[in-house]
């Protein structure tokens, strides 16, 4: 299970790498991505259609670009082999556009027109844009085979009627990052403005205590110099006491000699 589930996201990247690739018109390499995301899928016990039928409209796109029409033209049948299970979804829209583009290029109006139409039905159920926007490049194509001049214009309408949709949902999108983005900031102000308020709390908190602490600090040594002085001064008492006896002479003396002045 843990296997099926690893090869699936493998698979899924490396068309992803794929699309990166086709962008800028690396097609080969895109080729060799698309065939590395194959055999993940291959590894997978019950691969998902949707995924088996991209691949094969990736390489069918890719081989278009490369000209090598009867390549483009068999990986877009399998892709329409595997996408039995996937009935009217976008993607066959686009398989039969490629297939469309392909005779067109090969100059078989009968088949373009047969493919055309078929992608045109889905195109016109779809609300898929880029789907629309598809066909209607491949039916400008087609008129320009058939010098049609009037589809021509009409087609130009209906994609100009497309580029504006798609332009009106960049521009919501863009909208709504921008309010998603202010809301955003506005939390972070917020946030920064409390943490702000709880930092000066704490900085005056710390401050009063520092206060207090000098103060009492200040208050002990002054009764800590005053308690020494009230000592010393006793101590200088006592000295002076001691001193005074010291001078005091011995009574016994005394009377000694006022003994011998009497005789």
């Amino acid at each position: 299970e843990d296997k099926n589930v690893s090869n699936n996201i493998q698979g899924v990247i490396s068309q992803e790498r794929e699309q990166s690739e086709i962008k800028f018109k690396r097609y080969t390499q895109s080729i060799a991505y698309i065939k590395q995301s194959q055999r993940h899928f291959d590894l997978v016990k019950d691969p998902p259609a949707f995924l088996l039928t991209k691949n094969e409209t990736l390489l069918g796109q890719n081989f278009y670009f490369l000209k090598e029409y009867e390549q483009a033209i068999l990986h877009y049948h399998k892709a329409l082999q595997f996408s039995t299970s996937i009935p009217d979804s976008y993607i066959i829209g686009i398989i039969y556009s490629g297939l469309a583009k392909v005779y067109i290029e090969k100059k078989d109006v009968q088949k373009a027109e047969k493919y055309l139409q078929l992608a045109q039905d889905i195109s016109d159920k779809s609300q898929f844009l880029g789907l629309k926007s598809e066909v209607n490049e491949t039916s400008e194509k087609y008129y320009k085979l058939t010098n049609d001049l009037k589809g021509l214009l009409e087609v130009q309408k209906k994609q100009e009627v497309v580029v504006n949709k798609f332009q009106k949902q960049k521009d919501a999108f863009v909208d709504k990052s921008m309010v998603d983005l202010h809301k955003e900031n506005a939390v972070v102000r917020k946030k920064v403005s409390t943490d702000q308020l709880v930092i000066a709390a704490c900085v005056f908190f710390l401050l009063i205590t520092l206060l207090f602490y000098l103060i009492s600090r200040k208050k002990h040594r002054a009764d800590y110099e005053h308690f020494q002085k009230i000592m010393a001064e006793l101590h200088s008492k006592g000295s002076e006491e001691e001193k005074t006896v010291e001078e005091i002479e011995d009574p016994q003396e005394i009377l000694s000699e006022n003994k011998e002045e009497a005789l």
